[in-house]
């Protein structure tokens, strides 16, 4: 570097005159010097070559930048107008291919037989004494009347029955304790005689006497079973359904002489024999009753008391008439010992 030196300053006397040249070398050489700085600092860079760089760079005039062009605005582009969308028009769906079910052969299974439903609960209602119609005998033609003899008069009351079945009907009347007294046949007429007629005042049971108010006269036969009828089935009824024992009872007044149900062109009534009664009502020891008129209304005191002497009733007399009967017997039980053919019974 220093032979390089010398040679330029040698050739740069030779040129000029010493204090130009002298200017005129050394700018030279700063040149020059600055070019092999240069050329060095590009082949090995360092902090010193950044400095001598500095040293030789002549500060250059600041060159005025062109003012950038202005933009130009982008040009304005018409945005399609949106059309209405028709609605999508929906694609059929393909259906899955359907196979053939393979045929599965079921066992028929029972059919249950439907539940039944439980019955329903009901008050207990005893049944009603079945309904016996007696066959309608055809009214007779009414004949002439005939003469009827006048039989003799009956035997005073204080002489004794005539017959010994009287007898020993009386003594077992006078055994159960009834109060009675026998009395003469009651009419003269030949279809209405009774047999050992008596004039009952009170029955006796095992609650007390049971009083007959209208004294009815009866046929002896008839009273007795009478006097068991209330003893034995009335009673124990009244004491369990009405919890209180019968104290009376009407009866009407037994013997009637006349047709059955007051038509006296039809059959003698059994009233005309002393062998029915016909109960109205029944009065207890608390001092209440029952009228039978309301034996058929269930919403009557002693409605199952009713019911059920008429059905006990049944049992112990050949016919029982009462209310739904017929129109001569909605106001009374009539009960009477009438004999028929093969036991018939008559109960409605």
């Amino acid at each position: 570097m220093r032979q390089l030196f010398a040679i330029l300053l040698g050739f740069g006397f030779l040129v000029v005159s010493p204090e130009a040249q002298s200017r005129s070398i050394l700018k030279s050489i700063e040149r020059n010097l600055h070019k092999v700085e240069q050329s060095l600092c590009k082949a090995s860079p360092s902090s010193k070559c950044k400095t001598t760089r500095k040293k030789y760079v002549k500060p250059k005039a600041p060159v005025a930048k062109p003012a950038p062009a202005p933009t130009p605005p982008p040009p304005l582009i018409a945005k399609p107008v949106p059309q209405p969308q028709s609605a999508p028009v929906a694609k059929p769906v393909p259906k899955p291919e359907m196979k053939p079910a393979v045929p599965v052969v079921v066992a028929p299974k029972p059919v249950p037989a439907p539940p039944t439903k439980a019955p329903v609960p009901k008050p207990e209602v005893k049944p009603a004494p079945p309904v016996v119609t007696a066959p309608v005998a055809p009214k007779p033609v009414p004949k002439p009347p005939v003469p009827v003899p006048v039989p003799a008069p009956a035997p005073p009351v204080s002489q004794p029955p005539a017959s010994g079945a009287a007898d020993n009907c009386l003594q077992q009347l006078a055994a159960t304790g009834a109060n009675f007294s026998p009395v003469p046949q009651p009419s003269s007429s030949a279809e209405c005689d009774v047999p050992s007629p008596v004039k009952v005042t009170a029955l006796k049971t095992a609650a007390g006497m049971v009083k007959l108010p209208d004294q009815p006269t009866l046929n002896c036969a008839y009273a007795l079973q009478l006097e068991s009828f209330v003893s034995n089935k009335a009673q124990p009824l009244a004491q369990s359904e009405m919890s209180s024992p019968i104290m009376a009872m009407g009866t009407g007044p037994g013997f009637d002489c006349r047709g059955r149900n007051g038509d006296s062109s039809a059959k003698i009534s059994e009233h005309a024999k002393g062998n029915a009664v016909d109960i109205v009502f029944f009065n207890f020891a608390d001092k209440s009753g029952v009228l039978v008129k309301d034996a058929l209304n269930e919403e009557a005191k002693g409605f199952a008391f009713l019911r059920d002497v008429r059905a006990a009733a049944c049992k112990d007399f050949t016919t029982v008439l009462g209310p739904g009967a017929n129109s001569a017997h909605q106001e009374h039980f009539h009960i009477d010992l009438e004999f028929r053919k093969g036991g018939y019974r008559i109960c409605q």
